[in-house]
């Protein structure tokens, strides 16, 4: 069992931290259907193999793909959804103009490079043009540099969090606090 909490960004008057120099050279870029298949066969990305057909529903539902590459090989992606965020055997309703992170994953050896904080940096004002106030993403409490890096970003913890509970069989989210009245059976 893990505890995940929920840490939300005000995007109304962001501005993007300075940013350290990039020690590996990178692009970022926004994920089109062509780039699913690419990111839903490369093992590196074990999170993303098999997903092709529910990648596919994200971006017909108007999701966004961050991807990020290293000497054009996709190392790094995430999913900026609208609407409604996935919880395991749970949704969450997003607020109007909410965005939140659902899926984020580096590369286990490009892990360190901050891909991460250089792929927001390229997101948000994307979406602040698109009229986004707020981002909100969950975070494992034993996954302390992303917690550092999510701060380091703008991100406020909140009093909601979730218990993540992995069986063999199927995986649970038991929500907890202010959030958990906006989050329902699938």
């Amino acid at each position: 069992m893990q505890k995940v909490i929920f840490h939300t960004l005000d995007l109304t008057n962001w501005e993007p931290p300075t940013l350290p120099k990039m020690r590996l050279n990178a692009t970022f870029v926004l994920g089109d259907e062509n780039d699913i298949s690419n990111l839903t066969t490369n093992p590196h990305l074990h999170e993303a193999l098999n997903n092709e057909t529910a990648f596919h529903k994200k971006l017909q539902a108007g999701h966004k793909l961050l991807l990020g590459k290293h000497n054009d090989e996709i190392v790094f992606y995430l999913w900026a959804v609208a609407g409604k965020k996935g919880l395991m055997n749970k949704t969450l309703d997003l607020e109007v103009n909410q965005v939140a992170i659902e899926i984020g994953f580096t590369r286990k050896e490009y892990r360190g490079h901050g891909f991460f904080i250089f792929g927001v940096n390229y997101l948000f004002p994307i979406l602040q043009t698109e009229g986004v106030t707020s981002c909100l993403t969950d975070i494992a409490t034993h996954n302390l540099p992303m917690v550092k890096t999510a701060l380091k970003i703008g991100f406020k913890s909140t009093d909601s969090f979730y218990y993540w509970i992995h069986t063999p069989f199927a995986e649970y989210a038991i929500p907890k606090g202010s959030i958990a009245n906006k989050i329902s059976n699938h």
